[in-house]
C-alpha cells in the first residue's frame, strides 16, 4: 500500500528526473563552402541527374562520460540554385513545326540538403532540407524559321530559379533532428573521441523523360546544373546527464526526513 508518505516522496523523485535529467550541450558550428555541379546530356536518355556534396567533417563527437546520447539537432543555412536548359539544331524536316519541352511532371527530386550517411550503410537520410521545383522549359509547335539565321537553326530555352531557408536572406534557417533510437543511428559516428562521421550537405536534381516531348527532332540535349551557397551548419545534442551524488543524497534524504515527520505525527 502507497502512503501519503511515499506517495510525496515519489513525487520529488520524479520532479528531479524531468527537470534536471536533460540537458543540451553547447552548440557547435561548422562552416561549409558554395557546391556546384553541371551535366550535359542527351535527351534519349531515361534520366538526368546533377549533385554536390561537401563532408562536414569538424563536429566533435559526444562524450559519454556526460551521459546518455538521446538526439542529435541540427541546423543549415541552405540556399540552393538550379537551371534547366534544353537546345537542339537537328530537325527531321527543318519546313515543318518542332517540340521541344521538358514539363515539371518530369522532376521527382529537386532538393538541398543536410544528409547523413551512416558507417556501412549505402543511403544518405536528409536530415535538414528545402524542396524546389520548376515549371516546364522548352517549347510546342515551335517554328524553325523562328530559330534559324545564317549559321543555321539554333533553338536553346531554360528556366532557373533558386530555394531554400538561408539566415541572411531573411528566411528562417533549416532545421532537423536525428534520434539516438532511429534505426538508421550509428553509435560510433557519433559518440566516442574524434569528429563525427557521415554528415554531409550538397544540392541534388533528378529529372525522368516522364515528360518529355520531342516532335520533328533528330536530337536534342539538355543540361542541367545545381549549385549550393556557401554557409554555415550547426550541431548541438541532447542528452541524460549522469546524476550528481547531491542530487541522490537530496532525494533520500528529504525522503527520510517525510518519513520521520510521519512517524511523529503518528
Amino acid at each position: 500500500m502507497i502512503t501519503k508518505t511515499h506517495v510525496s516522496a515519489l513525487i520529488l523523485t520524479a520532479g528531479l528526473a524531468s527537470h534536471g535529467f536533460s540537458a543540451l550541450t553547447p552548440i557547435q558550428s561548422a562552416n561549409f563552402s558554395a557546391i556546384s555541379d553541371g551535366t550535359y546530356t542527351n535527351l534519349d536518355g531515361n534520366r538526368i541527374i546533377a549533385s554536390g556534396s561537401e563532408s562536414l567533417s569538424t563536429f566533435a563527437k559526444f562524450d559519454p562520460s556526460l551521459g546518455t546520447l538521446t538526439r542529435v539537432l541540427f541546423t543549415a543555412e541552405i540556399r540552393m540554385t538550379f537551371d534547366i536548359r534544353v537546345e537542339t539544331d537537328d530537325l527531321v524536316d527543318s519546313s515543318q513545326l518542332f517540340s521541344l519541352s521538358l514539363g515539371e511532371a518530369a522532376l521527382t527530386v529537386l532538393q538541398a540538403s543536410l544528409g547523413y550517411n551512416p558507417t556501412g550503410s549505402p543511403f544518405n537520410y536528409a536530415l535538414a532540407f528545402d524542396n524546389g521545383g520548376f515549371s516546364s522549359v522548352g517549347g510546342e509547335d515551335l517554328n524553325p524559321s523562328d530559330y534559324t539565321s545564317s549559321f543555321g537553326l539554333f533553338y536553346d530555352d531554360s528556366t532557373s530559379g533558386e530555394f531554400g531557408g538561408f539566415a541572411f536572406g531573411n528566411s528562417d534557417v533549416t532545421s532537423g533532428v536525428l534520434d539516438a533510437t532511429s534505426s538508421f543511428f550509428v553509435a560510433d559516428d557519433f559518440i566516442g573521441t574524434g569528429f563525427v562521421n557521415g554528415l554531409n550537405i550538397g544540392p541534388f536534381i533528378q529529372l525522368e523523360m516522364t515528360d518529355l516531348r520531342l516532335e520533328n527532332i533528330n536530337s536534342a540535349f539538355a543540361e542541367v546544373s545545381v549549385g549550393l551557397d556557401a554557409g554555415t551548419a550547426t550541431l548541438q545534442y541532447e542528452f541524460t546527464p549522469v546524476p550528481e551524488p547531491s542530487v541522490y543524497a537530496l532525494v533520500f534524504g528529504f525522503a527520510g526526513v517525510v518519513c520521520v515527520f510521519a512517524r511523529r505525527r503518528k
